[in-house]
């Protein structure tokens, strides 16, 4: 019982620490006095849609194994959140073993897309020369969440190991570059109601051309 009430108190913790540190950036946005050109409530829509798309962007576009990866390995860090969630109820035993290897299996497909990644850092130079000490540990810290996610699902005895490296992940998230996870919603928003105020996001037309 010890393990879940860590978990919950390490949960609030963060939530309430990565709110103090947006404070500062939401004082900061200043009203679009500008007349309307556009939709910024469809702007918001694109953002969080088409605009995530891998052929609306250029690193998307170019890399496109990249961002299948990339794309993987976040999967897997939201379902293992889910995963942490479930084991904070009864419910998680109650799933078919058939169903907890499924996902176990899948977790652990995501984990490896998240270490290709942390390998592709060490070795493309050009990604060696932009990275600092932390990106490295964030993709470590993350992929192991996501490999013990799929442990405690497969098998139910490691669920307390599981608990206590989400509980550790939870205090490290509000101090470390893996914040972007909360601020990453509230850049999609901001970035759709500005261009979509503004009426110069990507015609459908325009994305098809390229």
């Amino acid at each position: 019982m010890v393990l879940p009430i860590l978990v919950a108190a390490a949960f609030l913790f963060s939530l309430t620490a990565l709110a103090v540190r947006l404070r500062p950036a939401l004082a900061l946005r200043k009203p679009d006095f500008s007349r309307p050109r556009g939709s910024a409530a469809a702007g918001v829509a694109y953002a969080y849609s088409i605009g995530m798309l891998p052929w609306t962007k250029q690193s998307g576009r170019e890399h496109a194994l990249a961002y299948v990866r990339g794309a993987l390995f976040h999967v897997g860090i939201f379902l293992s959140f889910a995963v942490l969630a479930l084991t904070l109820t009864p419910w998680l035993a109650g799933f078919p073993a058939g169903q907890r290897t499924g996902v176990a299996l899948f977790l652990a497909v995501t984990c490896l897309a998240g270490l290709l990644g942390l390998w592709d850092r060490f070795r493309q130079r050009n990604l060696r020369a932009l990275s600092v000490p932390e990106d490295y540990t964030a993709i470590v810290v993350v992929a192991a969440f996501v490999g013990l996610a799929a442990a405690a699902v497969r098998w139910p005895g490691l669920t307390g190991l599981f608990q206590a490296w989400s509980a550790w992940l939870l205090l490290y998230l509000p101090f470390s570059k893996l914040r972007h996870v909360w601020f990453f919603f509230f850049m999609r928003y901001f970035y759709g109601s500005h261009f979509g105020h503004r009426g110069v996001l990507p015609h459908p037309r325009m994305l098809e051309a390229r």
